[in-house]
């Protein structure tokens, strides 16, 4: 069964394994297209991924209804080539 992860209200994403923090893509004024909405967010599986996610959660919990992140079991993780 997926884990579900709800979001909390201004939670900050956890930084790369650089330990710099990750630049969200998100901007706010996509904020309205979810206003009083139920949100359910797939990351991608990967600490970048899983870091966006929870920054995009982070900026939607102030308009939607709800928001979820659901990580998929089985995944294998996303590794850069070398």
């Amino acid at each position: 069964m997926a884990s579900q992860q709800p979001a909390v209200p201004g939670g900050a994403a956890k930084p790369k394994p650089d330990g710099k923090p990750s630049k969200s893509k998100w901007q706010p004024e996509y904020n309205r297209y979810f206003v009083g909405r139920d949100v359910v967010i797939l990351p991608d599986n990967d600490g970048a991924g899983r870091a966006h996610a929870l920054s995009v959660a982070a900026n939607l919990a102030v308009v939607a209804a709800h928001v979820r992140i659901v990580e998929l079991p089985g995944l294998s993780e996303k590794r850069r080539h070398q």
